[in-house]
């Protein structure tokens, strides 16, 4: 599993938790910035796939970068992430 994969539904749940309430863009983007899990941190590859999947889930930017397409390949040597 990816972070990627583990961050998407978290921010698909605040976004429409957030137009639920009626929030507007602002709004919706400071409960995405109050409502990150604390293992995302404000720094490192976590934090900048949670910006990135708010920013594609928010509709701000329409496709990923090639960039982090590439970065996000798994290598089959790589061990899963848990954090249970």
């Amino acid at each position: 599993m990816t972070w990627r994969d583990q961050i998407r539904p978290i921010v698909a749940a605040i976004i429409s938790e957030a137009k639920r309430q009626g929030l507007d863009l602002k709004q919706t983007r400071r409960a995405l910035r109050d409502n990150k899990p604390g293992w995302v941190g404000t720094e490192h590859w976590p934090y900048k796939v949670w910006c990135s999947e708010c920013r594609i889930q928010l509709g701000l930017r329409p496709k990923l970068w090639a960039k982090e397409l590439r970065a996000e390949r798994v290598s089959p040597d790589q061990l899963p992430l848990d954090f249970e």
